[in-house]
């Protein structure tokens, strides 16, 4: 049961988890080494964005057995569901014991664009579902992170655009479930202004809501009012 205790000073490393995965660049800051423990409380990094993290790992022997950080993004790109493109900054807190198990924290979302085109087919209307593109994701040691994470939508700072709908919304949000199974919770409201493209007629958007409200998918329902002219 080894014992390690110092000072680890780390400037610009780079790690790369798995092949094709994105590269953590820019390592930066310090590792306090007690005995069982390790602290940071400047560790900074970039990952698709900026990151910051403060916190501690507890150890036994070589293997960790504890896990608290606190971590700040800042400016972060992801792609959370086909489709759906955002950049976010906020706050999270990582806790897990030999493994990651829960992430949880607020957010805030500067950027984001659905863009996935719906296919409007009658075999797809009478399914009651969008067709899907069988593309099914790699699993990753993290699919069973619990989430408890809420996401702010400014005015203006999530837009739809696809074949169907060009219009921008805000509103709040909560991701629960796992992160191999993200489950969205909550409401964005449809800013006036936007235009809907059915059947060959072009609707202008006077009011609108987008709600997520199932505990157990991903199945939201959506409230328009709308104009025409035929």
């Amino acid at each position: 049961r080894p014992v390690f205790e110092g000072r680890v000073v780390l400037d610009g490393l780079e790690l790369v988890t798995s092949p094709g995965a994105t590269p953590i660049e820019g390592i930066t800051g310090t590792l306090l080494l007690t005995p069982g423990r390790i602290t940071t409380d400047d560790l900074s990094l970039r990952w698709n964005g900026n990151v910051g993290v403060a916190g501690a790992l507890t150890l036994d022997g070589l293997g960790m057995s504890g896990l608290r950080l606190n971590v700040h993004l800042e400016d972060v790109r992801s792609e959370p569901f086909q489709g759906l493109r955002t950049i976010v900054s906020g706050d999270l807190v990582l806790l897990g014991d030999d493994e990651l198990r829960s992430a949880r924290g607020e957010l805030t979302m500067t950027r984001g664009v659905y863009a996935e085109d719906l296919d409007l087919s009658i075999q797809a209307l009478l399914g009651g579902r969008r067709a899907q593109s069988g593309t099914v994701s790699e699993p990753t040691r993290f699919d069973d992170v619990a989430l408890e994470v809420r996401i702010a939508i400014p005015a203006g700072a999530f837009e739809v655009r696809n074949n169907v709908a060009r219009m921008r919304g805000a509103g709040d949000l909560t991701v629960r479930g796992t992160f191999g199974r993200p489950l969205l919770l909550g409401s964005v409201e449809v800013a006036e202004g936007g235009r809907l493209e059915l059947r060959g007629l072009r609707y202008d958007v006077t009011k609108g809501k987008v709600v997520f409200a199932n505990p157990a998918r991903n199945d939201p329902y959506f409230e328009l009012e709308a104009r025409t002219q035929v």
